[in-house]
């Protein structure tokens, strides 16, 4: 495979993506959030094992790396999932992509790894751009509930889904990236369930919801994860995850179409800045260390709403 067709194959993931988050801001009305995560990770992890298992690629070499990224993952997924009943499609995505920028962020605070002027900048237009996302109104959507709490915990679904990448930068350099895919899959699984058992309903999924469920899991999770690993051989990881920051704009795009949802001049503003600032985040870095971008690349395995290659 070219490049060029590597980078469309991408492209086609990076809108899979997209269109998830109208779909699971749809599902989230009325039904519960963590059973919800719940199903569709039960779902995905049999499909990631029936790929995985058959080619002998689902061993790792302890349970560690499938249970921390399984649990960072779960509380990314969570704290989405449950931030999407209350906030909207445009708005989850556009913070849900400020993971990229704090990925550099969390490597200096936490592994004092070195940045540049590129990641500050872009650090800086992101949070800029989050802070006018939170002072405007969607201009032709409203969503149930109370917006700032959804916004709210999205971001810290962001910030889950960073420690997240991080922890798939560690233990990616050591597992089998298919394997390590299914076992932290079954982790969410398993974790959904007593999260869900102890704060929610029982509740069955309509038909339709259903048809999501099965859409999200195998396609936006399962299909994507694999397809995922093929396409990121044939392309360096910074370009993988300049395509990635357009995840959001295809979840506007999506969620106009499907919702009728647009923003306001001063949200829209601040989607702009945050998606340059991923964008600048992204570019290429020294080598002496794995630059946030091909970390970021990296994650993006199993971030079906939401992020593998080697």
């Amino acid at each position: 495979m070219n490049p060029l067709g590597a980078s469309l194959g991408l492209l086609c993931i990076t809108a899979v993506w997209g269109v998830s988050f109208p779909l699971v801001n749809e599902a989230m009305r009325g039904f519960p959030p963590l059973l919800f995560v719940l199903f569709r990770f039960i779902i995905a992890s049999a499909a990631l094992f029936a790929v995985a298992l058959p080619f002998g690629r689902g061993r790792l070499s302890g349970p560690k790396p499938a249970l921390v990224c399984g649990a960072l993952l779960f509380l990314g997924f969570g704290l989405q999932t449950m931030g999407l009943a209350h906030t909207t499609a445009s708005r989850a995505a556009f913070i849900t992509g400020l993971s990229t920028v704090l990925v550099p962020l969390f490597e200096f605070l936490f592994f004092r790894a070195r940045f540049g002027l590129a990641v500050v900048l872009g650090v800086l237009l992101s949070f800029g751009g989050l802070g006018l996302l939170a002072l405007s109104q969607n201009a032709a959507f409203t969503p149930p509930g109370n917006v700032l709490l959804g916004d709210l915990l999205v971001l810290g679904c962001a910030v889950s889904f960073a420690f997240h990448i991080l922890s798939l930068t560690h233990y990616g350099k050591t597992e089998e990236s298919l394997g390590l895919a299914a076992w932290q899959t079954l982790v969410v699984a398993v974790l959904a369930f007593p999260a869900h058992a102890s704060l929610e309903p029982w509740s069955l999924p309509s038909p339709q919801l259903w048809g999501v469920i099965v859409f999200l899991a195998l396609v936006a999770t399962s299909l994507v994860t694999v397809l995922q690993i093929v396409f990121q051989r044939f392309t360096s990881a910074t370009q993988a995850a300049l395509i990635f920051a357009m995840e959001p704009v295809f979840a506007s795009g999506f969620s106009f179409f499907m919702q009728g949802e647009t923003l306001a001049p001063i949200g829209f503003a601040g989607c702009v800045a945050m998606l340059v600032g991923a964008v600048v985040a992204s570019l290429p870095r020294k080598r002496n260390r794995l630059a946030g971008a091909e970390a970021l690349a990296l994650g993006r395995q199993n971030q079906g709403a939401s992020k593998n290659e080697e």
